[in-house]
C-alpha cells in the first residue's frame, strides 16, 4: 500500500509531532508514505505475460517522477466549501482563504442575522464537528430572533392611541 500527500507531512491539518507519530505507525506497518508527491498520471499496460499491470506516475516537488503499480486506487482530495450559487457573492459574505464563510465565535457572518454552519463555516470539515456547529449555531440562532422579538413593540388595541 502507497500512501501518497503533496503537503509535506501527513494530516495536514495536525501538530507536526502528531503527524510524525501517525506516519511512522504506517510505515511501521508496511505503507510506503509518500509526502511531497502528488499523482500526476495513471495507466495500465500488458505485460509479456498478458497480465494487465496499472500504474500512478508521482511526482515530487523537484520534479523527479516515481512510478508506483497498483491494484486498486483510493483518491480523497479534501472537502471544499461549497459556498457558490446562494447569493453570498451578491451579499458581500466575507470568505476566508480556504473558500469558507467567515464567521465569529456566535457562527455569525458579517451581518448578524446570517448564521453558517459545518463545512462551509469550517474549520473542521468533519461530520461530528458540524453537527456540534449545528447545535451551537441553531441555539444562538434562537437566541437570536429572540432578542429581537424582545425589542418588537407588540400593536393591540389597549396600546394603540385614542383607543
Amino acid at each position: 500500500m502507497t500512501l501518497v500527500e503533496m503537503a509535506d507531512q501527513v494530516l495536514i491539518r495536525e501538530d507536526s509531532d502528531a503527524a510524525t507519530l501517525v506516519a511512522d505507525k504506517l510505515l511501521h506497518d508496511g505503507v510506503d508514505v509518500k509526502t511531497g508527491h502528488k499523482a500526476v498520471s495513471f495507466a495500465s499496460f500488458t505485460d509479456e505475460q498478458g497480465q494487465q499491470i496499472q500504474h500512478a506516475e508521482l511526482e515530487d516537488r523537484h520534479g523527479n517522477i516515481v512510478t508506483v503499480e497498483f491494484d486498486a486506487v483510493m483518491v480523497a482530495l479534501g472537502r471544499v466549501a461549497n459556498v457558490k450559487g446562494f447569493g453570498l457573492e451578491e451579499l458581500g459574505i466575507t470568505t476566508t482563504e480556504r473558500g469558507t464563510v467567515e464567521v465569529n465565535a456566535y457562527l455569525q457572518t458579517q451581518y448578524p442575522n446570517i448564521f453558517a454552519v459545518g463545512d462551509v463555516a469550517g474549520p473542521f470539515q468533519l461530520t461530528h464537528a458540524a453537527a456540534h456547529q449545528l447545535v451551537c449555531g441553531g441555539e444562538r440562532f434562537v437566541w437570536y430572533i429572540q432578542e429581537i422579538q424582545s425589542r418588537l413593540l407588540r400593536i393591540t388595541c389597549s396600546n394603540v392611541h385614542g383607543t
